[in-house]
């Protein structure tokens, strides 16, 4: 479902939000070895599955501000610097994945797989982000140029991207660091093998630069 504003008065807006449901009766084949490690095989599995990519809603909110020739009315001729200029802010928010919980206290426990959930029963974490784009159009002669700032995630907020299976967050969880300590020196407490970036989403980034048309 969609509603849009278009632009009128120097200002519009563009609200829309899906719903979806997936499912499947098998894994995808480039998981095939990770099922068999995992004893995912073993368990209780129906004819019909929640998939791996499933996500049950989305919603994104974009508005936008443009003042092209026609200057606003503003003390001091602050309206001659917001001409040929635009503004968007973007709002997204994503329901998680699903993954399959695990309850056990450490990896390679005795039975560690033995109590796991239903395949894909937990869901991660929502994620929400917001971007805002500035650019400022020019002429300089016979040549137009735009300089624009664009910022991803403004708020630095952090999206978990993916989750320990035992725990369901992505600061803290099931590790295997049999593996993970091999090339590093120390203990565990100082080993790289506590280090999983890949379950955080993109932080803030900030860029600028100028376009130009000739």
């Amino acid at each position: 479902i969609q509603f849009r504003r278009r632009l009128a008065d120097r200002w519009g807006y563009d609200v829309n939000y899906g719903m979806s449901r997936a499912t499947t009766n098998s894994r995808p084949p480039d998981r095939a070895n990770e099922v068999q490690r995992s004893d995912e095989s073993n368990r209780q599995q129906l004819l019909e599955t929640v998939a791996d990519i499933d996500q049950p809603y989305s919603l994104n909110a974009t508005v936008f501000l443009q003042v092209r020739e026609d200057i606003p009315s503003l003390p001091k001729n602050a309206g001659r610097l917001l001409r040929n200029s635009r503004a968007t802010l973007t709002f997204s928010q994503r329901s998680g994945l699903p993954y399959t919980p695990v309850r056990a206290a450490s990896f390679g426990q005795v039975g560690a797989f033995a109590n796991a959930s239903d395949i894909n029963s937990g869901r991660q974490p929502s994620t929400q982000q917001v971007d805002l784009l500035v650019d400022k159009g020019f002429r300089i002669g016979a040549v137009r140029y735009s300089g624009f700032l664009r910022v991803s995630n403004l708020f630095d907020r952090v999206n978990c991207v993916q989750v320990f299976v035992n725990t369901g967050t992505c600061d803290a969880g099931l590790r295997d660091f049999g593996n993970r300590r091999i090339g590093n020196t120390g203990d565990a407490t100082t080993s790289t093998a506590f280090d999983q970036p890949e379950f955080i989403g993109a932080r803030r980034s900030i860029s600028t630069g100028i376009t130009v048309n000739f």
